[in-house]
C-alpha cells in the first residue's frame, strides 16, 4: 500500500514539471492503483486491551472477559510476539484479540481497522498465523481420540446422560452426523467439490457431537459430493470406536447417526423397515398397544381446536337434532340441559353476529355505489363539451337571479401613457439590477479564477523546489559514487605499487 501510494506521489510530480504526457499520466496513474481500499489506519489510536476497551465492549466484540483473555491465551501456550512475512509484529494479546474478532461471525477485516489501527492486508496475516500456530499446537484434540474427554468414565457419564432424557440405548454416547460448509465455485474440478443434496459447491466435515456441547471427534475436510457412509470409510472412525469405546465394565459403547451410516456394533441408526414389512408392523401393534395404556390422556386445547370443535360438531348436530324435532309430530320434546342451553346461546350469537356483519356489508355496498355515482358524475362533467357545460351551468341558474355585471369602460390615452412609463420604469429597475447582480457574479468569478491560479502557482512553485531537490539529491548520490570510485582506484593503485615492491625485493634476493 505505501509503495504504491509513493509511486502515485512520484508519478503526480514527474506530470506537473511535464515529463509526462497526458496519456503517460493516465496509463501510469492507473496501473500503479492500490488493491485494496486506502483505509485511514493510521489515524486510530494504538490497541490495548487495557486502556481502550470496556468490560462492555469486550464481552460483545472479543466474547469474552478482559481477565479470560489473558488466561486463555496461556491456555492456547501462545508465544509473546507473533511476526508477519513483510515484518510487522504484534504481542500475544493483540493477534489473540484480532483472531476472536474475526471469528465473532459476521465481521470483516475492514470493520477491525478502526479497533487494531492496522491496514487490512497486515489484520488478515496476524489473524492467519495465529489460527494455524493454535491449529498446528491444539488440533490433535479434535482430529484424534482424546482421553481428557473420552475416557471410560466420561463415555459411561455421557450414557447416562443421553439415557435419562428418555433415550432407549443406555450405551449411546455421541451423534455422528456430516456438516457441507459452502465454498465460491472453482475455476477447476467443479465436480468434486459440488454437493447435489444441498445444490452449492462445498467442504465436507464429520463431527461427533458429544451431549456436554463439546466436539469429540472430527474429520475433513472432504469433497462436497462424498456421502456421509465414504466420510466415515475414510474417517477410519469405525476403527477408532472399536478400540477405545468401552465403558468401565467393558461394555461396547456407541454412538447415534442418521439412516445414511451403516448399522454396526459401535454405531446406531433409526429403525428402516419400509412397508408392507412384519417388522413394521409390529411396531405399529407396539404403538398402539402403548397409545392404549395410557391412563390420563392429554390434550393440547388452542382456540383453533376449539372453534372447529363448536362449529363443526356441536352447531351442527344441534342444528340436525332441532331440525328433526321440528319435523316430527306428536312426540314429547325433552327438557333442554344445560348443555342444550349452552349450545342455543352459541347458535343465537352466532346467527346476531351473522346479521350484524349482513348489515354492515350492505351499508359498505350503499355507500359504495354512491362514491361510485358520484364519480361517474364528475367523470361526465370532466368529459362534456363547452356547449354541455354552457347549458348545464344555464339549466341550473335558472331560478337564480343573474347578477349584475360592472360594464368596462374605455382608458384614456393619457392613462395609457401613464401606464408605458411606469412599466418602463420598472423595467429600466429590472435590467439595473440583473446588470449589478452579473458585475458581482463577474468580480467573484474572478476572484476564484486568481486564487486558483494563485494556488496553482505555488503548488508549481513546491514541486519544482522538490524536482529541484531530487536533482540535487541524485547530484550528491553521483559525486558520492565518483569520490568512492576514485578511492577505490587510489586502493587498487596502492595494492599494485606494493605488489611491485614486494615483487622487486623477492628478484633482489633471488
Amino acid at each position: 500500500m505505501a509503495f504504491f501510494k509513493k509511486t502515485r506521489e512520484m508519478i503526480v510530480i514527474a506530470y506537473a514539471v511535464k515529463l509526462l504526457t497526458d496519456e503517460e499520466f493516465l496509463f501510469l496513474y492507473e496501473a500503479n492503483k492500490p488493491v485494496n481500499l486506502e483505509l485511514p489506519y493510521y489515524e486510530y489510536e494504538e490497541f490495548s486491551l487495557e486502556e481502550n476497551i470496556s468490560e462492555a465492549e469486550c464481552k460483545a466484540e472479543f466474547r469474552f472477559e478482559r481477565g479470560d483473555i489473558e488466561r486463555l491465551a496461556d491456555v492456547l501456550q501462545l508465544p509473546p510476539t507473533f511476526e508477519c512475512p513483510q515484518g510487522s509484529v504484534c504481542d500475544r494479546i493483540e493477534g489473540l484479540c484480532i483472531l476472536l474478532r474475526r471469528l465473532a461471525y459476521p465481521f470483516r477485516y475492514s470493520d477491525m481497522v478502526s479497533r487494531f489501527a492496522r491496514p487490512v492486508p497486515v489484520l488478515c496475516m496476524i489473524s492467519n498465523i495465529v489460527l494455524n500456530y493454535i491449529y498446528d499446537l491444539h488440533h490433535w484434540r479434535i482430529t484424534a481420540w482424546n482421553q481428557a474427554i473420552l475416557n471410560p468414565l466420561a463415555l459411561q457419564e455421557y450414557a447416562d446422560a443421553v439415557s435419562d432424557e428418555g433415550a432407549t440405548l443406555n450405551n449411546c454416547f455421541g451423534f455422528v452426523d456430516g456438516t457441507v460448509r459452502p465454498i465460491c465455485r472453482p475455476g477447476e474440478n467443479q465436480r468434486m467439490v459440488y454437493n447435489g443434496h444441498k445444490r452449492v459447491h462445498a467442504l465436507k466435515f464429520q463431527a461427533v457431537a458429544l451431549p456436554n456441547d463439546l466436539i469429540g471427534q472430527l474429520f475433513g475436510p472432504g469433497e462436497g459430493k462424498k456421502h456421509d457412509a465414504a466420510m466415515l470409510a475414510d474417517s477410519d472412525l469405525l476403527t477408532t470406536l472399536e478400540q477405545y469405546a468401552v465403558s468401565p465394565t467393558g461394555q461396547a459403547m456407541c454412538i447415534y447417526g442418521d439412516p445414511a451410516y451403516p448399522l454396526r456394533v459401535n454405531l446406531m441408526a433409526p429403525f428402516r423397515a419400509s412397508r408392507r414389512e412384519v417388522g413394521r408392523a409390529r411396531l405399529w401393534e407396539e404403538i398402539a398397544s402403548n397409545l392404549s395404556a395410557v391412563s390420563e390422556p392429554r390434550f393440547s386445547v388452542s382456540l383453533r381446536s376449539v372453534r372447529d370443535r363448536v362449529n363443526l360438531v356441536l352447531i351442527k348436530k344441534h342444528k340436525r337434532k332441532d331440525a328433526e324435532e321440528s319435523k316430527a309430530s306428536g312426540i314429547a320434546v325433552d327438557k333442554p340441559s344445560e348443555f342444550d342451553a349452552a349450545i342455543e346461546e352459541i347458535c343465537e350469537k352466532a346467527e346476531a353476529a351473522e346479521r350484524d356483519q349482513q348489515m354492515i356489508s350492505v351499508e359498505k355496498k350503499a355507500s359504495a355505489e354512491k362514491e361510485k355515482k358520484q364519480v361517474e358524475d364528475i367523470r361526465a362533467k370532466a368529459l362534456e363539451k363547452v356547449g354541455e357545460t354552457r347549458k348545464r351551468v344555464v339549466g341550473d341558474e335558472v331560478s337564480e337571479e343573474p347578477e349584475k355585471k360592472e360594464k368596462r369602460t374605455r382608458r384614456s390615452g393619457a392613462e395609457t401613457m401613464v401606464y408605458l412609463r411606469e412599466k418602463s420604469e420598472k423595467e429600466f429597475k429590472i435590467r439595473q439590477e440583473e446588470l449589478e447582480l452579473k458585475k458581482k457574479e463577474q468580480c467573484a468569478q474572478a476572484k476564484r479564477q486568481e486564487e486558483m491560479t494563485q494556488q496553482l502557482i505555488h503548488q508549481q512553485e513546491q514541486q519544482r523546489t522538490m524536482f529541484a531537490n531530487l536533482q540535487q539529491q541524485q547530484h550528491q548520490q553521483l559525486q558520492q559514487l565518483s569520490q568512492m570510485q576514485m578511492t577505490i582506484m587510489q586502493q587498487q593503485q596502492q595494492q599494485n605499487q606494493a605488489l611491485v615492491a614486494v615483487l622487486q625485493e623477492l628478484a633482489k634476493k633471488q
